[in-house]
C-alpha cells in the first residue's frame, strides 16, 4: 500500500477547497451579479420613491420641503424625478434652476443641474434682482426645450463654469434678472436631465392598461434604452390618487442601468486578472498553510516514534495554545511518567542485580573465608595438638615448659586471626559505620609506638617522625590506629636490622595530610604490588610464618578502612625499601603544640 504524506494530503485538499471557493463565488458573481443588482435596484427605487409620493400624496409640504425631499431622494437613489399628471404634462420637476428673466425672450428655464462648478455658483451668492449673463446651447430633449449653462457671470463679476467646448460663435448668450434661483449643492449627485425628457417622451401617453393598473394603485417599473447614448435605464411610474380614489399624478422615476453595465464588464475583466493571481497565490498559500497546520501532525509524529524507541528526552517542545497542544502536553506528561517507571525498573533491576552479585560475592568470601581459616588454621592447630601429646608423652620434664611455650604462641596467633577475620566480616557488611571527629595524629601515633616498644629493641629498629605543623585532621581515630598499627607492624616484619624506619607528615596540594611510613629492607617484586590489598596473600608464606608475621589479613583491613575514608593510598617501591602512604582531611582547628620532630628507639 502506498503511503501518502498528510502534507501531502492536506497541500491537496486546501488547494482543491479555495478552487472550489473561489470558483463558486466567481460563477455566482459573474452569472447572478447583474440579475441581483438590478433587483435590488429596483426595490430599493421602488421602496424610495414610494415614501417620497406619500408625502405628496399628504399634501403636507410647502416648496421648500418639496425642494428638500427631491434633493434627498436624487442622492440616495441617483435618479431623475419628475411629479406628471395623467397626459405626461409636468406638474414638478427639477427643482434646481435659474428662472431668467429675458427682455425678447419672456421667462427663460436655465437649468443648475448639470453646471460644472457648483461650488462657485453657491459662492456667487446669486439672488432674485441681480443682472447676469448666461452662455450656453439651447436643446430639445423629449417634449421639452432645456438651456444648458456653459458660463454664468453675475453684473460686476468674473465669469464662473468652465471653458466652453463649443466654438464662441455657436454659444447663446443670455442677460437678464433672476427671477427665481435654487442651487443645488456642490455635492449632488449631477445627471442629464434631457434623459428623464426623453423617458416621460417615450412611455407617455399611456396605454388602457397601464391607466388601469395605475389607477389600481400598483407601480409600473419597465426598462428602456436610451437611443441618443444607448444606455439602458428603469422608469417607475408611482400612482397618487386623490381622497375619492381617481388618478391625480404619477410620480415619474428615471434611474440608469449603465452602471451594473460597466461593473458587470469590469467585474469580468477583473475576475480574470484574479484567476491569474489566483493560480499562483493559492498554491503557496495552501502549502504555507499545510505545513503550519502539519506541522504539529509531523511533531508528534516524531514524538511518537521517540517514545517507541524508549527515548523519552524532550518528547516534545510545541507548546501552542490549542488541540495540538494539549496533545503534545499529554504525549509530555506520559513521556514523562513512563521514564520515570523505565528508570525505575532500571533502578530495580540494576539494584537486583547488584544484590544477585553482592549475594554472589558473599557466597563467595564464604567459600573463601571457610578454605583460608581452615588453611590458616590447620597448621597452628597442628603444631598445638603435636606439642600436646608431646607434653602428654614427655619423659624429659626439663622441656615440658617449652612445649607450653610453643602451644600458648600458636594460641595467640590463632586468636589473632580470629579477631582479624572477625573484623574483616564486620566491614563487609552493612552495620559498619565511621564515627568521624577531629584527633590529633601525632598523639594518635605517639600512642601507638609505645606498643611497638620491646618489639623495636628486640630488631634494633629506631623509628623517626617528621610532623606537619598542622596535624589535627578528621577521621574515625580508632579505625585509623588500625590502619597505622597494621602498616607500622608490617614495616617493622620486613625492615633490616638496626635501621631506621621514617614516619612523614606533609600537606598535600589538595589540603589534604599525607601519612608515610618508610622502611629499609627487601623490595615488594612489581608482580605483586597491586595484590598485597587482598585478604589472606602473602609475598612470601614461608617467610612471613617464620618471622613472626600474621596471615595476610592486615593490610586487607587497612584498604577497607582506608575507603571508607575516601583516603588517597598506596605501597611504592624506592631506594632501599618500601613506603605505604595514606591521606586524610586536615581539620580546621589549630594545634596547641608544634612538634615537628621526633625519634623513637
Amino acid at each position: 500500500m502506498i503511503r501518502t504524506s498528510v502534507v501531502r494530503k492536506h497541500f491537496l485538499l486546501t488547494t482543491g477547497l479555495m478552487l472550489f471557493v473561489y470558483i463558486l463565488i466567481s460563477v455566482g458573481q459573474l452569472t447572478f451579479f447583474e440579475d441581483f443588482y438590478y433587483h435590488h435596484k429596483v426595490n430599493k427605487l421602488i421602496n424610495n420613491l414610494s415614501i417620497f409620493a406619500r408625502h405628496i400624496e399628504r399634501g403636507d409640504w410647502n416648496e421648500e420641503q418639496l425642494i428638500e425631499e427631491y434633493s434627498v431622494f436624487l442622492n440616495e437613489n441617483k435618479s431623475q424625478v419628475a411629479i406628471l399628471d395623467t397626459k405626461g404634462n409636468y406638474q414638478f420637476d427639477n427643482p434646481f434652476k435659474l428662472e431668467l428673466q429675458t427682455q425678447y425672450n419672456g421667462v427663460v428655464d436655465v437649468p443648475l443641474y448639470m453646471f460644472s462648478d457648483k461650488a462657485a455658483l453657491k459662492k456667487a451668492e446669486l439672488h432674485k434682482g441681480d443682472k447676469v449673463t448666461v452662455k450656453g446651447l439651447y436643446q430639445y430633449e423629449g417634449n421639452k426645450v432645456l438651456f444648458y449653462p456653459s458660463q454664468i457671470r453675475k453684473e460686476g463679476g468674473s465669469a464662473i463654469g468652465r471653458r466652453p467646448e463649443y466654438k464662441e460663435n455657436s454659444l447663446v448668450e443670455l442677460t437678464g434678472v433672476v427671477h427665481k434661483i435654487v442651487s443645488p449643492s456642490p455635492d449632488q449627485w449631477n445627471m442629464r436631465e434631457g434623459v428623464l425628457n426623453f423617458g416621460i417622451t417615450n412611455t407617455f401617453p399611456l396605454n388602457r392598461n397601464q391607466m388601469d393598473r395605475l389607477q389600481e394603485g400598483e407601480v409600473l417599473v419597465q426598462k428602456w434604452r436610451e437611443a441618443w447614448s444607448d444606455g439602458e435605464n428603469i422608469v417607475v411610474m408611482f400612482p397618487i390618487k386623490q381622497e375619492n380614489g381617481v388618478l391625480k399624478h404619477i410620480v415619474f422615476a428615471v434611474s440608469s442601468l449603465a452602471q451594473i453595465e460597466e461593473s458587470y464588464d469590469a467585474l469580468k475583466i477583473y475576475y480574470l486578472y484574479i484567476a491569474i493571481i489566483a493560480l499562483v497565490l493559492i498554491p503557496l498559500i495552501s502549502v504555507f498553510f499545510s505545513r503550519t497546520v502539519s506541522k504539529p501532525l509531523l511533531m508528534l509524529r516524531e514524538s511518537a516514534n521517540k517514545m517507541a524507541r524508549l527515548d523519552f528526552s524532550n518528547v516534545s517542545t510545541d507548546y501552542r495554545n490549542d488541540e495540538f497542544g494539549e496533545v503534545a502536553c499529554s504525549l509530555n506528561t506520559l513521556a514523562t511518567k513512563l521514564d520515570n517507571t523505565l528508570q525505575e525498573l532500571q533502578r530495580s533491576n540494576q539494584q537486583l542485580h547488584s544484590d544477585i552479585q553482592q549475594k554472589e560475592r558473599l557466597e563467595q568470601l564464604q567459600k573463601e573465608f571457610i578454605s583460608n581459616i581452615s588453611h590458616e588454621l590447620k597448621t597452628p592447630l597442628s603444631i598445638v595438638q603435636s606439642y600436646a601429646e608431646g607434653a602428654r608423652d614427655l619423659v624429659d620434664q626439663s622441656n615440658h615448659d617449652e612445649y607450653l611455650s610453643i602451644i600458648i604462641d600458636e594460641s595467640d596467633k590463632m586468636d589473632r586471626l580470629i579477631r582479624q577475620m572477625t573484623q574483616l566480616v564486620k566491614y563487609d557488611s552493612d552495620m559498619f559505620q565511621l564515627h568521624i571527629r577531629t584527633f590529633s595524629i601525632k598523639d594518635l601515633t605517639e600512642r601507638i609506638l609505645d606498643k611497638f616498644h620491646i618489639l623495636l629493641k628486640q630488631r634494633e629498629l629506631n623509628i623517626q617522625i617528621k610532623y606537619w605543623i598542622q596535624d589535627r585532621v578528621k577521621g574515625d581515630p580508632e579505625q585509623i590506629e588500625h590502619v597505622i598499627f597494621n602498616i607500622l607492624s608490617n614495616s617493622i616484619r620486613h625492615a633490616e636490622p638496626g635501621s631506621v624506619i621514617v614516619i612523614d607528615m606533609e600537606r598535600t596540594l589538595e589540603n589534604k595530610l599525607q601519612v608515610s611510613v618508610k622502611n629499609t629492607g627487601d623490595h615488594i617484586p612489581e608482580e605483586h604490588l597491586h595484590r598485597v590489598w587482598e585478604r589472606f596473600y602473602q609475598v612470601e608464606p614461608g617467610r612471613s610464618r617464620e618471622s613472626g608475621g600474621n596471615s595476610g589479613l592486615g593490610l586487607a583491613i587497612v584498604k577497607h578502612l582506608l575507603d571508607a575514608h575516601g583516603s588517597n593510598y598506596g605501597i611504592f617501591n624506592v631506594q632501599n625499601g618500601v613506603i605505604f602512604s595514606f591521606t586524610l582531611e586536615l581539620s580546621d582547628e589549630k594545634n596547641q603544640e608544634n612538634v615537628l620532630n621526633k625519634t623513637y628507639d
